[in-house]
């Protein structure tokens, strides 16, 4: 984990009745990665409206995402303006890193 400051923190939840899981896998329900991304982007943006996304610059899945546990997001300021997303279990586990690019609208 870096020590950025850390400009939002957020609880991220994976519905349980999502489309998405009825296939991905029936046994063992895993959340896809772009569905995970995009809950943690509406998430940044409920709080930033004025915000919008530009380039997804790299993401990286450490762990699979299961539906109806609360997650943490964290965002903070990266590199070269980028913003760092992190979505922590728990126990503070990384199961997925982003650097993502805003601008203002």
């Amino acid at each position: 984990m870096n020590n950025l400051p850390i400009e939002l923190t957020a609880p991220i939840i994976v519905p349980r009745d999502h489309p998405s899981l009825a296939d991905h896998f029936p046994s063992r329900p895993v959340a896809p990665g772009a569905l995970v991304l995009d809950l943690m982007i509406s998430a940044y943006l409920a709080r930033f409206p004025q915000k919008k996304l530009v380039e997804i610059v790299v993401a990286k899945f450490l762990q699979p995402v299961a539906p109806a546990v609360v997650y943490t997001l964290t965002v903070s300021k990266g590199k070269n303006g980028s913003l760092v997303f992190k979505l922590l279990d728990a126990n503070n586990n990384l199961l997925l890193t982003a650097a993502m690019r805003f601008e203002t609208r």
